[in-house]
């Protein structure tokens, strides 16, 4: 039987791989729609299908067993449109975004900057996370091209950095223009 085990510094590569300009997958890099469209919209981060979708996709993952208290971990937040869910449904969870494109992250702390979320810029490998949270949740994070391997090696890293649970969804590729 063929082991998916490896060292971390191999997941790591593989992860520096895919995200480094040469080798850039073109879904991953949405800054051309972080330019053309309002950071209102879910189409600034590629979601073609409009908000009203996106909200049905957060509402799907809450579903896990997210309650008021709780803490989450929104692994690929982009610019923190989970967080206009929460607040418009009542949520009052402890949030965290993460996401590797540094343009959606400043966008998601000006948009959200009297709040009391937290947004980081970085990936799931690097990132000093001080905590473990009692929800991972990634909307969208693997509609981007990401391998199967790097998928699973991504949710292995999200397992460790959580107390109660992982939801996540695969879809059809959003990036349509």
């Amino acid at each position: 039987s063929s082991s998916r085990c490896r060292n971390e510094d191999d997941v790591m590569k593989n992860f520096k791989d895919y995200i480094e300009p040469s080798g850039l997958n073109e879904g991953i890099d949405y800054n051309h729609y972080l330019e053309k469209y309002s950071p209102d919209t879910s189409y600034c981060v590629g979601w073609m299908d409009g908000s009203i979708n996106q909200w049905m996709r957060f509402s799907k993952l809450m579903e896990v067993g997210v309650e008021d208290g709780d803490s989450v971990l929104d692994v690929g937040c982009g610019v923190g449109h989970m967080v206009d869910y929460l607040k418009d449904y009542h949520y009052s969870v402890e949030y965290t975004g993460l996401d590797i494109n540094d343009n959606a992250i400043k966008i998601a702390e000006t948009r959200h900057f009297r709040g009391q979320e937290q947004f980081l810029s970085g990936n799931i490998f690097e990132v000093n996370l001080e905590k473990k949270y009692d929800w991972v949740l990634a909307s969208g994070t693997f509609n981007v091209g990401v391998s199967e391997e790097l998928m699973w090696d991504i949710l292995k890293e999200c397992d460790k950095r959580t107390t109660k649970g992982i939801a996540f969804n695969l879809l059809s590729k959003p990036y349509i223009d």
